[in-house]
């Protein structure tokens, strides 16, 4: 069963990835044919990214408001921008927040930015249909300036660029948010997906970005327990330097509830839980989804 999941993903994958190569063709561009696409959006025209993270078939399980114009959205670690461009879509103001350079990306204390770089590596082959070796050689040929614009600006400026987008990107850790948007900047809807994970002080992050929420607060990620379990943090990267996956926390949802309550939040709602697989390398995922109201 296991390895039939993950031979779909790579079909699915590989016939999504040899579509946009044929549709850039027809419409004349001619992206980096090394972008990572990290989500599969659809640009409009027949064009659609062969991302690892399809949300378009469950992206009502999020409950966004159907409208959105007249209100303000900031997604945080916004990668490829599928939050961003569909907050955008349904009117709202938005604002795209990603790491300035892959060195910024949280490490573990004394480990270096080479590690991290390492262990994106190491992730890739559940990402890209490449060969290991291939993916092994595309990291060392380039420089980490290089990288970052491979993995995270140019598909996200790619993906502007193809339908017009005016989404503002900004570039700051999750840490700080309020330097650089301004003490008084808040938004009506603030997106966390898959963020406080990678976090090393994953209550300092999701203060930082409560900060900025003036209305609800949505988290989706592998959030862990139930209401009935005492509040919690999991450590789960081992004892073993380099060899975690860049993920050292498990929150459970009792955590957030207590967590959130505490940073001025009056609701805290489990909306619905995604059960799904990363393309092409097919390994399961599972998000539960909240939203916090202030």
């Amino acid at each position: 069963m296991i390895e039939n999941a993950a031979e779909a993903a790579r079909a699915e994958h590989l016939a999504l990835s040899a579509a946009f190569r044929t549709r850039c063709r027809e419409l004349g561009l001619a992206p980096n044919p090394r972008l990572f696409w990290y989500h599969t959006i659809d640009l409009g025209d027949g064009l659609i990214t062969p991302g690892s993270f399809d949300y378009r078939a469950v992206l009502a399980e999020f409950s966004f408001p159907p409208s959105m114009t007249g209100m303000t959205a900031l997604d945080v670690g916004s990668a490829t921008g599928f939050f961003a461009f569909e907050f955008e879509r349904r009117g709202a103001a938005t604002t795209s927040i990603e790491i300035p350079s892959l060195a910024d990306w949280d490490r573990f204390p004394g480990e270096s930015p080479a590690g991290i770089i390492e262990k994106i590596r190491a992730r890739l082959p559940y990402h890209s249909v490449l060969p290991q070796a291939e993916i092994a050689e595309t990291f060392r040929a380039m420089s980490v300036d290089d990288l970052y614009t491979i993995l995270l600006d140019g598909p996200f400026k790619f993906c502007c660029a193809a339908i017009g987008s005016t989404v503002n990107r900004v570039y700051s850790t999750i840490y700080d948010l309020e330097k650089t948007l301004g003490r008084e900047r808040f938004y009506d809807w603030v997106m966390l997906g898959d963020i406080l994970l990678h976090t090393i002080n994953p209550l300092e992050a999701l203060a930082s970005a409560a900060k900025r929420c003036a209305g609800t607060l949505v988290i989706a990620d592998d959030i862990v327990g139930t209401d009935d379990d005492p509040p919690a943090m999991l450590y789960i990267a081992g004892p073993v330097q380099n060899s975690d996956a860049a993920e050292w926390w498990r929150p459970n949802v009792a955590w957030y509830r207590q967590a959130l309550a505490r940073l001025g939040f009056r609701g805290v709602k489990t909306v619905s839980a995604l059960d799904g697989r990363v393309r092409p390398g097919g390994e399961r995922f599972r998000k539960l989804i909240l939203h916090a109201i202030r």
